[in-house]
């Protein structure tokens, strides 16, 4: 059990998974429709959720081995569909409108000092093409806040991983009971994802002139925004109900991963995607890692004192989120746009 992980080194995991998809729909897919695309993605990641766990308990009743084939089953049928996707860089390329910031490369003026033996020279050439490509988040301020939201955002996110254990605690409930409330933020991000915010998203569109790097901001600030207010509610809540309503308020801004990503893809010259979703997963895997232990932390830490201070690892995530708020408000879009991806935003 143990060693499967290590094979997370080789293919880096769903993170990674994701990511990868996320980029093939940014460079097969136009600025006006990306993010739709990207809801429905995130509905369909929803509805395995949802459907996996019972068809997992079903079949385990016949044997324990029977879901872990089905799985590897899956899994191989994913390689085999993966395997017909075409190349998508060349496509983004030749659509691209030359109006991306450019990545200055260090190796433009500087070079190797002199060829190097064997392996190490195979190392420190990919050592320097990573530097010259990660500049493409460290060389544009907006891009590099953008990025960073994603591992704030992730990192309140797997706070939610303790919501059946603080409603138990903090109002009594038995798990049993409380366990339904993950199925209705799932049903919730479902009809989210699948109805409500492509709907949301097209008015938008229409409402901005078909300029959809302002519509993506205006709308990233709004889920931003409803996520903190979410999680304060929650940490604050002193009945199920209001909680139920901050579980709400939290679900109305699941969309913010979504707005951002197509904002910043839009950002950034389609020939960088690879390695701007290298980061992002990098920023998610990140933010995943931190919130383990800090959350654990800040809810033993909340048991401890009783009370009020049981919603401890919402009020944490709020005040993350809040400062990563103010932090998007800031963002502007300098120029008007006189066509699709034909300004760049800057920080005010």
């Amino acid at each position: 059990m143990w060693l499967s992980s290590l094979f997370l080194i080789i293919g880096g995991g769903s993170n990674v998974a994701a990511s990868v998809s996320m980029m093939v729909i940014t460079d097969s897919t136009p600025e006006t429709k990306r993010s739709q695309i990207f809801m429905y993605f995130n509905a369909a990641v929803i509805i395995a959720e949802i459907i996996s766990p019972p068809v997992g308990s079903l079949l385990m009743k016949q044997s324990l081995w029977v879901p872990l084939l089905l799985n590897s089953i899956c899994g191989a049928i994913s390689i085999l569909l993966s395997w017909y996707i075409p190349e998508t860089n060349e496509h983004a390329a030749r659509h691209q409108d030359g109006d991306y910031t450019k990545i200055p490369s260090s190796g433009d003026n500087e070079e190797l000092s002199g060829p190097l033996p064997g392996d190490l020279g195979s190392i420190m050439a990919l050592a320097h093409s990573l530097k010259d490509s990660m500049q493409i988040i460290f060389t544009q301020k907006n891009v590099a806040l953008i990025a960073i939201s994603f591992l704030i955002s992730t990192f309140a996110r797997d706070s939610m991983a303790f919501l059946l254990q603080y409603i138990s605690n903090r109002y009594s409930w038995p798990i049993a009971k409380t366990s339904w409330l993950l199925s209705f933020r799932a049903a919730a991000q479902l009809l989210q994802f699948m109805l409500i915010l492509p709907w949301v998203d097209r008015k938008m569109l229409k409402r901005f002139e078909r300029q959809p790097r302002k519509k993506d901001l205006y709308l990233a600030r709004i889920s931003i925004l409803a996520i903190t207010v979410g999680f304060a509610i929650l940490g604050i809540a002193p009945g199920v109900g209001l909680s139920m309503f901050g579980i709400a308020m939290y679900t109305i801004g699941s969309g913010f991963g979504t707005f951002a990503r197509s904002l910043i893809s839009s950002l950034t010259e389609p020939t960088m995607i690879g390695t701007l979703y290298s980061a992002l997963a990098l920023m998610e895997t990140l933010g995943s890692l931190l919130a383990g232990p800090v959350m654990s932390w800040a809810f033993r830490w909340g048991v401890n004192l009783g009370g009020a201070w049981l919603g401890m690892p919402y009020l944490i995530s709020a005040a993350i989120c809040g400062a990563m708020t103010t932090i998007i408000l800031l963002i502007r879009l300098e120029r008007p746009e006189s066509g699709v991806g034909n300004t760049e935003a800057r920080l005010a």
